[in-house]
């Protein structure tokens, strides 16, 4: 059995301390490197005083996806931004785990993400309850990925965007990251309707919600800015909810038609296919002959 002095000859603290947090290899695969016992491991991280994952971290890990690119966010691109709109409002991020959740009811959404992050293997199906429709779960643990969107500003505390701040995002990228706002925490409602004179005609609106003011008002300036929309946040008492909920919303057609076509321009390939269905076939009658929508 070799012991901590042998196995100090072997490996540095640093090199331990980045194989076992950061290159997140168990103490199993690590012994197995070094031609050492689980235990000898065991007992040298105890002798530098390198903590151990807890069980609820270690089983994350256990069924952690196989592959993904771990550098995903760490430069922006319209992807990234539209990633890290549907994180902040349909993902959460464990603090203690650092376990990235995406868990949405149109899987194609899920699917492209898992596609321009080269996830492998990180996709489940989330047993529908009480009648509910069936969820798709994304999920991820890896540092890297943590510390980077923790840099891009999003809230890592596991709480949704309750406590979610203002976001900066690149111009030339906030109509992707929109979009991804959009496509978590938004809708487009358009309804048949018969005027007093019995003529059918179409009313719409979209609204933009979320739990954090300040958060909204990061997206609330980028819209006015970009689209000079004159739009504001109004405060509302959800159905299901205690605290105060936040949302923008608007039914002016001209102003729904230009913020379609923002949000669609250039939409590459990550985009929710139902919303965007819905905006070129229901909402056609928003549009001008130049959509914008390829």
């Amino acid at each position: 059995m070799a012991h901590p002095p042998i196995l100090r000859s072997k490996i540095a603290e640093e090199e331990l301390y980045k194989l076992y947090w950061k290159d997140n290899l168990k103490i199993k695969d690590i012994a197995s490197m070094y031609g050492v016992t689980y235990s000898a491991v065991w007992r040298y991280m105890d002798k530098l005083g390198i903590n151990r994952r807890g069980y609820s971290e270690t089983r994350v890990l256990h069924y952690s996806v196989k592959r993904v690119n771990e550098n995903f966010f760490s430069n922006c691109s319209r992807e990234v931004a539209y990633v890290l709109g549907v994180i902040i409002t349909d993902g959460s991020i464990d603090s203690a785990s650092g376990n990235l959740r995406i868990s949405m009811t149109d899987k194609d959404v899920v699917e492209k993400i898992a596609l321009v992050m080269e996830l492998e293997d990180g996709i489940s199906i989330v047993k529908a309850r009480n009648g509910g429709k069936q969820q798709y779960k994304l999920a991820i643990c890896r540092q890297k990925i943590t510390e980077d969107l923790r840099h891009l500003g999003v809230e890592i505390d596991g709480s949704k965007t309750f406590d979610q701040k203002a976001i900066k995002v690149p111009k030339e990228f906030r109509s992707h990251f929109i979009r991804g706002v959009f496509d978590g925490d938004g809708s487009l409602v358009i309804r048949n309707r018969i005027s007093p004179a019995g003529t059918p005609y179409k009313s719409s609106d979209v609204t933009i919600v979320s739990a954090s003011k300040p958060f909204l008002d990061s997206v609330l300036n980028m819209l006015n800015e970009d689209l000079d929309l004159g739009l504001h946040i109004n405060g509302y008492m959800g159905n299901k909810s205690t605290k105060i909920l936040y949302r923008i919303n608007f039914s002016c057609r001209k102003k729904i038609g230009k913020f379609l076509r923002y949000i669609y321009k250039d939409k590459g390939n990550v985009f929710m296919e139902r919303k965007y269905n819905k905006a070129i076939t229901d909402g056609a009658y928003m549009m001008n002959n130049d959509t914008l929508l390829s």
